[in-house]
C-alpha cells in the first residue's frame, strides 16, 4: 500500500516479512496503482491482466501473431485463465518473460536479429520479470546470454555496432539484477532470504526453501528427483479428473493428494501444443527444425531442473510462449501450407 501512497495498515506475519524484504516489488507496485486508481483492493487483478493484455497485443502488434491463436490457446490453459484476474503475481511476471523469450523465437524462426526494436523489447519484459518473481531469474540470466549470442554475436558483423549491442544487453543486464545486488549488499545474499542451492552455506539466509519446497510435493513424490517431479506435474500423471471438494484446477492446486501443488496445465493442452509446435516449425523451416526443437526441449529441461518447478504456475511463460510460437507460425502456414494450417486449426 505505500507505493501507492494508500493510508492503510498492514501487518506482515515474520516469514512473509522476511520474503518482502528479499523479493522485488515491481508487481506490487502496479497493484498498489490500480487499487488507489479503483478505489478498492479488488483492483489489483487489474495488474495480471494489463500484463496478460500487454502480452497479447505484442504478439499481435509486433511479432505478427494471430490474436484470435494466441488468445485463444493460452486461455485453454486452466492455471493461466484462473490466474488472469487474481492478485497472484505469478502470470504478471511470466507474461513480461514471455515477451523476452518470443522475440528471441521470433528472431530466430524469421531472421529478425535486426529489428533493433523488437531487441529493446524483448530486453524490457526480461528485466520486468526480473522485478518481479525472483524463482524466475535463473531463466532470466539464461535469455540474457542468449540475447548476447544471438543478436550480438550471429546477427552483427560490424564490429562497432556488435560492442554497441553488447554494451545495451550489458545495461539492461545490470538494470535487472538491481534488486539481487541490494539484496547482496544488505543482506549479504543475493537471494535472500532463500538459502542458495548448492553453494547456500556460503551465503547467509533465513529459510531453508529447498527443504521446504520438497514438503510442497504430493506424498508420493517426496523423495523423487525433481525432473520426475515435473514431468508428473507437466503431464497430470494419475491426477484424478474431478474432486468432491473443490474444482479440478484451483490457483494453487492445494488441498489435495495427488496433485497436491502439481499440474494445472491440463495434460491433453499440453501435447496437443508440442504436436502443433513441432509440426508448424517443421513446415516452416526443416533445416532450422532440429536446432529449434532442441532448444525448446532444453529450455523445458532447464526448467524441470530448478526447485519447484513442479509448481507449475511458477512457470506460466511455457504455455504462453508455446502458444505465442505457435500463432506466429500459423499465420505464416495459411498461406505456405493451408491444408497443414487447417488441420491444426481443426484439431
Amino acid at each position: 500500500s505505500k507505493y501507492a501512497g494508500l493510508d492503510v495498515p498492514l501487518e506482515l506475519s515474520e516469514r512473509i516479512t522476511l520474503y518482502w524484504q528479499g523479493f522485488p516489488h515491481l508487481p506490487q507496485f502496479v497493484q498498489g496503482q490500480f487499487w488507489r486508481l479503483t478505489g478498492t483492493v479488488n483492483g489489483i487483478g487489474l495488474s495480471t491482466f494489463s500484463a496478460f493484455v500487454a502480452f497479447l497485443a505484442y504478439c499481435h502488434f509486433a511479432l505478427k501473431a494471430r490474436f484470435w491463436c494466441v488468445a485463444l490457446i493460452t486461455i485453454t490453459v486452466p492455471m493461466v485463465l484462473i490466474h488472469s484476474t487474481s492478485g497472484y503475481v505469478d502470470l504478471f511476471a511470466n507474461s513480461f518473460l514471455s515477451i523476452g523469450v518470443l522475440t528471441l523465437v521470433h528472431g530466430y524462426l524469421f531472421d529478425a536479429f535486426d529489428r533493433g526494436d523488437l531487441m529493446g523489447w524483448g530486453l524490457f519484459g526480461l528485466t520486468c520479470a526480473a522485478w518481479s518473481k525472483i524463482q524466475l531469474m535463473p531463466l532470466v540470466v539464461f535469455f540474457f546470454a542468449l540475447y548476447g549470442y544471438f543478436y550480438g554475436v550471429r546477427a552483427v558483423q560490424d564490429v562497432r555496432h556488435k560492442r554497441r549491442i553488447h554494451i545495451l544487453i550489458g545495461i539492461a543486464f545490470f538494470v535487472a539484477i538491481l534488486p539481487y545486488l541490494k539484496n547482496m549488499m544488505v543482506h549479504g545474499n543475493p537471494f535472500w532470504p532463500m538459502k542458495l542451492p548448492m553453494v547456500g552455506e556460503l551465503f547467509p539466509f533465513a529459510l531453508d526453501t529447498s527443504a521446504e519446497g520438497a514438503l510442497q510435493r504430493p506424498a508420493h513424490l517426496q523423495d523423487s528427483p525433481q525432473i520426475v517431479a515435473f514431468l508428473h506435474s507437466l503431464f497430470e500423471i494419475g491426477h484424478p479428473t474431478e474432486y468432491g471438494y473443490r474444482s479440478r484446477w484451483v490457483l494453487d492446486q492445494g488441498d489435495a493428494d495427488v496433485s497436491f501443488r502439481t499440474g494445472g496445465y491440463w495434460w491433453f493442452a499440453v501435447v496437443l501444443s508440442m504436436v502443433s509446435m513441432a509440426v508448424l516449425a517443421f513446415v516452416h523451416d526443416r533445416k532450422k527444425w532440429g536446432h529449434f526443437m532442441g532448444a525448446a526441449f532444453g529450455t523445458l529441461v532447464l526448467v524441470s531442473l530448478l526447485p519447484q518447478s513442479h509448481e507449475l504456475r511458477y512457470y506460466l511463460f511455457l504455455p504462453l510462449s508455446t502458444a505465442g510460437t505457435i500463432a506466429m507460425l500459423f499465420h505464416r502456414a495459411e498461406f505456405k501450407r493451408p491444408k497443414v494450417a487447417l488441420c491444426i486449426m481443426m484439431v
